[in-house]
């Protein structure tokens, strides 16, 4: 568990070095090559999907496009202020998964009408 969130920090420390924001980080955008000696090992971790990266600095407008999944988006990023810290949310909720085995959240609400589900 931490090797896997220290690679992914790892990795979004590129994109954000780079100016990059992702955006878009969940369980499904997490790839792992498993070593064949030790199936329960991940060789390596890869963090994919990066069509939805933008760039950003700190004088970046606000985006009136939407980019995320419930449940694993920043709050703030509902308003359309995206920062690198979007993403450590989301991994943060990656986090809370992989070390308690449940969402964070009462429920994975759709965002059609604005809301996010309630921590539970």
């Amino acid at each position: 568990c931490k090797r896997i969130i220290r690679e992914i920090l790892v990795a979004v420390g590129h994109l954000h070095k780079g100016g990059l924001v992702h955006r878009d980080i969940k369980p499904e955008n997490i790839m792992f090559d498993m070593d064949k000696l030790d199936a329960k090992t991940p060789k390596t971790v890869k963090l994919i999907d990066f069509d939805t990266c933008v760039a950003w600095t700190p004088t970046s407008p606000k985006s009136f496009r939407f980019v995320g999944t419930p449940g694993y988006i920043a709050p703030e990023a509902l308003l359309g202020e995206i920062t690198p810290q979007s993403d450590l949310w989301s991994i943060g909720v990656i986090l809370y998964i992989l070390m308690t085995g449940e969402t964070p959240w009462s429920s994975m609400v759709s965002l059609e009408d604005g809301t996010v589900g309630s921590p539970g």
